[in-house]
């Protein structure tokens, strides 16, 4: 399974990820994996848009925090579903929960893998093939 947490920084600007698989690739001086990356988006775009919406209406950004995993399914090479966890402050209403999560679900990175866009793969046809200079 593969996990990523992004929460609040020192200032509403910052966002700190938490990642334990992320921290030891880091130690280990590799990057993050490509589903890492992936959540990290995900997690990143969705704490933004939410960070916005708080802001906009003057409720507290610290306690915000967005968990994100997911599982990878070995059958079908590929990650399954991705799960995501909000937590906000304590003090916001019961009432508006509902509305954070839908807020959520309008972030640009959430609205573009919701909607499975095509994928165009090009290849470089050769050295008379002046558009793809540089491409393989």
């Amino acid at each position: 399974m593969a996990s990523i947490a992004i929460r609040r920084g020192e200032t509403d600007d910052q966002m700190v990820t938490v990642s334990k698989n992320f921290e030891q690739l880091h130690q280990k001086g590799q990057g993050a994996s490509s589903i890492d990356q992936l959540l990290l988006a995900l997690g990143s775009c969705t704490f933004g848009t939410i960070r916005s919406f708080l802001q906009r209406k003057s409720l507290p950004v610290d306690g915000l925090r967005v968990e994100l995993s997911s599982d990878l399914d070995e059958a079908a090479d590929r990650y399954g579903d991705i799960r995501i966890r909000l937590s906000v402050n304590d003090e916001i209403p019961a009432a508006l929960r509902q509305t954070i999560k839908n807020v959520a679900k309008t972030c640009r990175i959430h609205k573009t893998l919701r909607h499975g866009p095509e994928i165009e793969i090009t290849a470089h046809e050769g050295p008379g093939d002046a558009r793809n200079e540089g491409q393989i």
